[in-house]
């Protein structure tokens, strides 16, 4: 793990969380640390103004220590404030060996968020069925990821309200999981700084392709193995999922369930033939 979190190389000084511990300058003058952190991780829509804001203040050696703090948070999924430091001597971020890398399924996986116009909001699971991720020159060249749809799962209920949500997005007013049991990411193109890359792929849900964007952040993991943590918004009509669309019923009200849904992606693989 030493390497997942060389990005993270700062002092030997243990920073505050990002709950209370941001910067003087952060709290006075703009965004907090963490925030710019989710700012880099997000996959569009990001304001422009923050953006700028952002990109100042990281200029500043101590706020970009915290800021490097809470982008390994946001990476991992973890808390920025149990995030391991390492030697100042490991200042250079450690990207995957070039190769082909195939993707460990039971160490993946691909959260889901979709809300409601009221705020209310579900959450879930895909599991990862496979695919592979290549790198050339430290950046990725070519990646597939194949999620199943078949075991997509709700996290934020239990019981019998569980199975009735998971079965209804499994319905033809959702996935329509009997006739399309796979949905898929294929990486085209994209713009690689560091570790950090902005995206470009076809999104495949129920057989339907659409352009999408990702932003992405990978990294060398302990051996021979890589790390790709990101996220992805993607609108569900574009894929003739329209239950509860404001787009298509004008009666919902606090019924309506917002077009865009969040994907975050955490995904591990191995290196094939090491």
């Amino acid at each position: 793990m030493r390497n997942l979190f060389s990005i993270l190389a700062i002092s030997a000084l243990f920073l505050a969380s990002c709950g209370g511990g941001s910067t003087e300058t952060a709290q006075n003058e703009g965004p907090s640390a963490c925030d710019c952190a989710k700012l880099t991780m997000k996959a569009e829509g990001a304001d422009a103004s923050i953006k700028d804001a952002c990109d100042k203040m990281i200029a500043d050696a101590t706020f970009n220590e915290e800021y490097k703090k809470c982008l390994g948070a946001e990476m991992t999924g973890g808390d920025a404030n149990k995030v391991n430091l390492v030697d100042a001597d490991e200042m250079k971020f450690k990207v995957p060996a070039d190769g082909t890398y195939e993707l460990d399924v039971t160490n993946s996986n691909v959260e889901w968020k979709a809300t409601k116009i009221t705020g209310a909001a579900h959450e879930g699971v895909v599991p990862v069925q496979g695919g592979t991720i290549t790198f050339t020159d430290g950046k990725v060249t070519a990646a597939n990821i194949i999620m199943d749809m078949e075991n997509l799962a709700v996290t934020d209920l239990e019981g019998e309200d569980k199975g009735k949500l998971e079965g209804h997005l499994k319905s033809p007013d959702f996935f329509d999981v009997a006739n399309h049991q796979t949905a898929s990411f294929t990486f085209k193109e994209g713009q690689t700084v560091d570790n950090k890359l902005s995206a470009v792929g076809m999104l495949n849900i129920k057989g339907m392709d659409k352009e999408s964007k990702a932003s992405l952040m990978y990294s060398s993991n302990s051996g021979d193995g890589a790390v790709i943590s990101g996220s992805m918004i993607f609108d569900r009509t574009d894929f003739d999922i329209k239950y509860g669309s404001g787009k298509f019923f004008d009666d919902l009200g606090d019924r309506t369930i917002k077009d865009n849904v969040m994907l975050k992606m955490t995904l591990k693989a191995n290196k094939v033939g090491a």
